[in-house]
C-alpha cells in the first residue's frame, strides 16, 4: 500500500508537467509542502488514516491525487510563501517566547495566534484554488471529489480558528468592560 500511494504522489506530479521531490516523513500530517526545500512530504500512515476520518471518504487514488495537487497549489504560490517568511518566523518566535495560556490572557499576544490563523488559512485557500486550476488544465479529477477533500482538510483549520477568533473576541469584550467599569474608593 506505501509503495502504491508514492507511486500515485509521483504519477500525479507527473501528470501536471511539474518536478517536485516526495519525501516520507513520520510528522502526524498526512501530506505537506515544505516551501524552503521546495520538496512534498508524505506521512504514509497518517494519509490513510485521515482519508478514513472523512464522512463519506473517496477512493483512496482520488484523495492521495487531490492532495498532491493540493501540496503542488503550494508550490505555485512558493513566492508568496517565501515573502511572508520574516512574518512567519517573528511570530513563531514570539509565540515561542510566551506560554500557551500568557498569550490567551493578553490581548497582544493572542493577536499573534489570530494572525498566525489567518496567515495559514489564506494559503490554504490559495494552494486549494490553484489545484482546481492545475485540475482544470488537466482533468484529473471530478470537481466533487476535490470539493470533498477539500472541505474534510480545511475544516481543521476553520475550527481551531474559529475556537481561538470566539477567545479572543471574549478578551476584547472583557478588556473593554474591565475599562468601563469605574474604580470606586473606599472610605
Amino acid at each position: 500500500m506505501k509503495k502504491k500511494i508514492l507511486k500515485l504522489i509521483t504519477e500525479t506530479i507527473k501528470a501536471v508537467d511539474l518536478e517536485m521531490d516526495v519525501g516520507v516523513q513520520q510528522s502526524g500530517v498526512n501530506m505537506s509542502y515544505d516551501f524552503i526545500q521546495n520538496r512534498v512530504y508524505v506521512d504514509l500512515d497518517r494519509v490513510v488514516q485521515a482519508r478514513l476520518e472523512m464522512l463519506s471518504p473517496v477512493h483512496l487514488r482520488e484523495y492521495i491525487m487531490t492532495l498532491t495537487l493540493h501540496e503542488l497549489g503550494h508550490a505555485l504560490d512558493r513566492d508568496a510563501l517565501l515573502d511572508a517568511m520574516p512574518r512567519m518566523i517573528e511570530i513563531a518566535k514570539i509565540k515561542k517566547e510566551h506560554q500557551f495560556i500568557n498569550r490567551r490572557e493578553d490581548l497582544k499576544l493572542f493577536a499573534f495566534d489570530i494572525e498566525a490563523h489567518e496567515m495559514d488559512i489564506s494559503f490554504e485557500e490559495t494552494a486549494w484554488d490553484n489545484a482546481r486550476e492545475l485540475n482544470n488544465q488537466y482533468g484529473l479529477l471530478s470537481l466533487s471529489v476535490i470539493e470533498k477533500v477539500e472541505t474534510h482538510s480545511m475544516s481543521s483549520y476553520f475550527d481551531f480558528y474559529e475556537k481561538d477568533l470566539t477567545d479572543y473576541k471574549r478578551l476584547i469584550a472583557a478588556e473593554r468592560m474591565q475599562r468601563k467599569t469605574p474604580i470606586m474608593s473606599i472610605v
